[in-house]
């Protein structure tokens, strides 16, 4: 069995055209829809880009707490994360994320 290091990495495509914000992406063998909300000039047909960097951070997020509480036998039955995306200016994108079982708030900024 391979470990997560020799383990090969899954393919990403992603297929689109002119004709709006619209894409289709193919994770190795998971497939999903990408667009942008109506009220930025998309179709509301999938998950916007930020949307998926939510969902992997706060996936990912997740994981580690569950690594980390299993690896210690920490007694976490439940774990919470919500992430909210705010647009500061075109340039400026903040992503905050609260774990639930502390409520602690964390953020990055990228510009």
């Amino acid at each position: 069995m391979a470990t997560p290091d020799q383990a090969e990495t899954p393919h990403v495509t992603v297929h689109g055209n002119a004709k709006g914000f619209a894409q289709k992406v193919e994770l190795g063998s998971h497939r999903l829809d990408v667009d942008e909300p109506v009220s930025y000039g998309g179709t509301d047909s999938g998950a916007s880009p930020y949307d998926l960097i939510l969902a992997a951070l706060g996936a990912c997020t997740s994981m580690t707490i569950g690594l980390y509480a299993r690896k210690r036998g920490w007694p976490l039955e439940d774990i919470t994360i919500s992430l909210q995306h705010s647009k500061i200016t075109q340039r400026i994108a903040t992503i905050a994320r609260r774990r639930k079982e502390e409520s602690i708030v964390s953020g990055a900024t990228f510009i």
